[in-house]
């Protein structure tokens, strides 16, 4: 049997049994969410969550919702917490960009590079290790209307490929190939 281990800004928690720590997967950009309770110290919103089962991250996100209530009794103080994974931290901005087409109106910039370069710009502290290199070309003005997640599904759209962010807040762009 593997061993939950969590930390809540940095410190380890103990989760108690019943609601565990249970992880909502969601497809397609959605970000994902945890829910789990602990007696104490009563964390805030906002602060970073990780679980690992048997050493490896299932889990990595921050504090949305803190609810204290008590189990049985008043004096059987609990937290119970939502997180949310760190496509909530990534939406916190918007990108600007504008990669035009050729003299012939043929597009000239690799998605890839798109993508490195925004990310390099407008979402400090994530990285694009993950990116297919080499994803089509495409002609795109990004002008600040529209949170991250919105950008990348337009994106990636375009060239029917597919991402997410993981757990260590790396984007991940690829096309399925049959």
């Amino acid at each position: 049997m593997s061993t939950l281990a969590v930390t809540v800004n940095g410190s380890a928690v103990s989760i108690r049994r019943n609601p565990a720590f249970i992880v909502h997967d969601v497809l397609a950009g959605t970000p994902n969410h945890a829910t789990f309770a602990i007696n104490s110290p009563s964390p805030a919103v906002n602060q970073d969550v990780q679980a690992t089962l048997g050493g490896t991250l299932a889990f990595a996100g921050t504090t949305q919702q803190i609810v204290q209530t008590f189990e049985g009794q008043p004096g059987n103080l609990m937290f119970a917490i939502t997180a949310i994974d760190y496509t909530w931290k990534l939406n916190a901005t918007r990108p600007f960009g504008e990669f035009p087409p050729d003299a012939n109106g043929n597009p000239q910039t690799s998605l890839t590079t798109i993508l490195q370069q925004l990310f390099a710009t407008y979402a400090v502290g994530f990285t694009t290790n993950n990116v297919q290199a080499n994803l089509p070309a495409i002609a795109v003005v990004i002008d600040g209307s529209q949170d991250w997640s919105t950008v990348l599904a337009n994106l990636t759209g375009l060239v029917g490929a597919h991402w997410y962010v993981d757990y260590t807040k790396d984007l991940h762009v690829f096309t399925l190939s049959l």
